[in-house]
């Protein structure tokens, strides 16, 4: 929790035990954005920090969305009452749009993807580093969840097969993906521009197995996040996150299914892909949560 003597002091003068443990909830689940800007939620008056605020707050159920903003703005009123340094109504003054708000960064298919990393990264062929960053989404949109795809190894992958298999899970290669990830199995140096330069250098990546190993050391999200951030900043139009493209090969993956004339399992879904040990109860609040999310891509990406 961001600001804990701040929220505390809120939590203590609230009545209601049960209101207070959903206070602490709302602060943790906002805390984050609150963290990165060094702001407290009542502080924040950047538009597309607001409109992340407000995602995580109120996600895309619209039948929870105003009752849980109001929460929100109780907090932020007493904050202003308090007369707490820098705070501001702006929060208060915003309007959500979840289906706008959920559809930032997803895509409607590996084509689609495809578009979106030609104009943030190196193609292929260049042999650049920038292959790694594009495998790291592809692992994304076949289904690696985030906490597995750096233990992912070379030779967890079957080109032949086009099949990536790590913990007893199997995952499919889309043709779309093959040649970042062939590129990532097999190179062993990856293409190098300097300015000192006249013409590309050689750099040999590090002696490892591991499939999104760089230059200097192994992959980890602390050393790839900022540069894929750099590559999407510098561009300015596209907005890449690894959480979104999981989601947007998921989608795909049900949609096709739904083709085939197969029944969707949203509880496995969940369970699989996206809430790993969640508790029963908190289960069916995301499997009716993803049932909504599914509704609105299709809408978008194919109806």
């Amino acid at each position: 929790m961001y600001n804990v003597d701040l929220k505390n002091k809120f939590i203590e003068q609230v009545n209601n035990e049960a209101s207070k443990e959903i206070y602490r909830r709302l602060f943790s689940r906002v805390s984050q954005v609150e963290f990165e800007l060094d702001q407290d939620l009542c502080q924040i008056s950047d538009e597309d920090k607001i409109q992340e605020i407000l995602y995580l707050i109120c996600g895309v159920k619209k039948n929870t969305t105003n009752v849980v903003l109001s929460r929100c703005k109780q907090y932020i009123q007493w904050c202003l009452r308090e007369k707490v340094p820098g705070a501001t109504d702006a929060l208060l003054n915003n309007q959500y749009n979840s289906d706008e708000k959920f559809l930032t960064g997803l895509v409607g298919s590996a084509k689609d993807l495809t578009r979106c990393l030609n104009v943030v990264f190196d193609k292929e062929i260049k042999h650049t580093y920038d292959n790694v960053c594009r495998c790291f989404f592809w692992l994304a949109f076949i289904g690696v969840p985030l906490k597995d795809v750096f233990e992912i190894k070379s030779s967890d992958v079957d080109l032949n097969k086009k099949k990536i298999t790590h913990n007893s899970a199997a995952y499919e290669i889309c043709d779309e993906a093959m040649p970042s990830i062939t590129n990532c199995v097999k190179l062993r140096a990856f293409m190098y521009s300097h300015p000192n330069y006249s013409t590309d250098i050689s750099r040999d990546r590090v002696n490892s197995d591991q499939l999104l190993r760089g230059i200097k050391n192994e992959a980890k999200i602390t050393t790839l996040k900022p540069t894929i951030s750099k590559r999407v900043n510098q561009k300015g139009i596209i907005q890449l996150k690894y959480d979104k493209v999981l989601l947007s090969g998921i989608f795909c993956r049900m949609y096709q299914r739904e083709l085939d004339g197969y029944p969707i399992n949203f509880e496995e879904v969940v369970r699989h892909y996206l809430k790993p040990g969640q508790a029963k109860n908190r289960i069916n609040a995301s499997v009716s949560n993803i049932e909504y999310e599914y509704k609105i891509w299709k809408k978008v990406f194919i109806l």
